[in-house]
């Protein structure tokens, strides 16, 4: 894991500080007032100052992964195919209630996107992408169920600026990251290097773990089985919504709306053992 874990704290430049401590503390509600003017003497008048907007959270794009690695995972971190998803509870950032991750599997087939957090430029561009391009994953039948260690918060604040549609849960006490195992663990040199880039972890998460998830991917079919997994710790590079699509058209032939000519389950099973 030493390997994952220095990958772990490249390219930090592209974290802005002003999103940070933004996503550290709730702000009050307060009624912005019209700006009025201001009598300085007889011959001046000035308007008053407005309230400053919140900063708007960093992205930086993402590179497309590479094919050849597309739908694999490093050893030891993650659930291969054909195994059982596991369970596990997590607070759901809009409604603020606990759900299990059984109960959100019950609903049908999912994808289950583990993202570092809402400071992280790169995973606010993914979950961008996946925002814009929902309606193609809920054409095919797929809901997706994106996990971060982001305390709710801040977890609420990426749903709103976003205005994600699909579930956004928050594993500040990373249940789900480490029933998935993809949670890993900073050094105190990395958390260092993170803390000179402006980056409070700990205000984010709301815990002092020093924990991070990889990004990882899982599709779960209806019976609870992951069908296709992919993870890399270079938080970089990361599959596509293309790419995504593409194996859901391919892994879940029966999913609704999938595109193209659909082989029978059983053909899917063959290919899999043969790749193995």
């Amino acid at each position: 894991m030493t390997g994952i874990v220095r990958g772990f704290w490249m390219g930090l430049a592209g974290c802005s500080l002003s999103w940070l401590a933004a996503c550290g503390s709730t702000p009050q509600e307060t009624q912005t007032p019209t700006p009025q003017p201001v009598v300085t003497d007889a011959s001046t008048t000035t308007e008053a100052p407005t309230q400053p907007q919140e900063a708007a959270p960093p992205e930086r794009e993402i590179a497309a992964a590479d094919e050849a690695k597309l739908g694999k995972l490093p050893k030891g971190v993650g659930i291969a195919v054909k195994k059982k998803a596991p369970d596990a509870s997590a607070d759901d950032a809009m409604s603020g209630e606990k759900v299990s991750l059984k109960s959100l599997y019950a609903k049908g087939p999912t994808l289950v996107v583990f993202y570092r957090g809402g400071w992280c430029p790169y995973c606010n561009f993914q979950n961008r992408a996946l925002t814009e391009k929902y309606s193609e994953f809920e054409s095919r039948g797929v809901q997706i169920v994106a996990i971060s260690s982001d305390q709710v918060s801040n977890a609420v604040k990426t749903g709103k600026h976003y205005k994600v549609p699909f579930t956004l849960l928050s594993d500040s006490d990373l249940e789900a990251h480490t029933a998935y195992k993809v949670a890993v663990q900073l050094s105190p040199e990395e958390l260092e290097a993170y803390k000179k880039e402006g980056i409070d972890l700990e205000a984010a998460s709301g815990k002092d773990h020093h924990k991070l998830a990889i990004p990882s991917y899982f599709l779960v079919d209806a019976k609870g089985v992951v069908r296709w997994a992919h993870a890399d710790p270079d938080f970089r590079t990361r599959p596509s919504v293309e790419q995504l699509l593409a194996a859901i058209d391919k892994k879940l032939p029966k999913a609704k709306g999938a595109k193209g000519a659909a082989p029978k389950e059983e053909k899917v099973e063959k290919e899999e053992k043969k790749a193995e």
